[in-house]
């Protein structure tokens, strides 16, 4: 066997750790992202939203948020209020806010959004001011979200079987 063969065994990724990271983006006056962690041991969702694109998308504290987390039949959809501080709500309920990072964060006075919700690290994020059809904009957005990111995985995928061509053994 040659030194420059690759077991399949030896090299090991997840599913999806060879995908490119989509950049959270505005479109069609919502915002387009993802779940970048959940901090624990509270259980808050932290996109990778930053303030800076929620101010431009015209969020401002006081105003309603229909936020989407999750794609398809596995999605979740919640309504709640753009606060500054999680004293803004009574306890168990449900807050969007900017977190100290600077990153859009949903979260549950006094209790975890992550378990409420389920939420993973990577799920999409839609985010729309309540008076937005968050319905049609979920189903233009993420659907052209999922091409996008489908086509540059395929790219990225080629590009690692080009470099590692299935030899046979000698």
């Amino acid at each position: 066997a040659s030194s420059t063969e690759l077991s399949a065994s030896a090299v090991s990724f997840s599913e999806n750790s060879l995908l490119p990271k989509p950049k959270p983006r505005l479109e069609n006056g919502a915002l387009l992202g993802a779940v970048d962690f959940i901090e624990e041991p509270y259980g808050n969702v932290i996109t990778d939203i930053t303030a800076a694109l929620v101010e431009q998308a015209g969020i401002q504290p006081g105003k309603t948020l229909t936020v989407t987390v999750g794609e398809g039949a596995s999605s979740h959809s919640y309504t709640m209020p753009f606060a500054h501080t999680f004293g803004d709500v009574q306890p168990g309920e449900v807050v969007a806010l900017i977190s100290s990072r600077g990153l859009l964060t949903f979260a549950l006075n006094q209790g975890s959004f992550a378990r409420e919700l389920g939420a993973k690290p990577g799920q999409q994020v839609l985010v729309a001011l309540s008076d937005v059809a968050a319905d049609s904009l979920y189903q233009a957005g993420m659907q052209r979200f999922d091409v996008q990111e489908y086509e540059a995985a395929i790219g990225v995928l080629q590009q690692v079987v080009a470099q590692y061509p299935n030899t046979p053994s000698e």
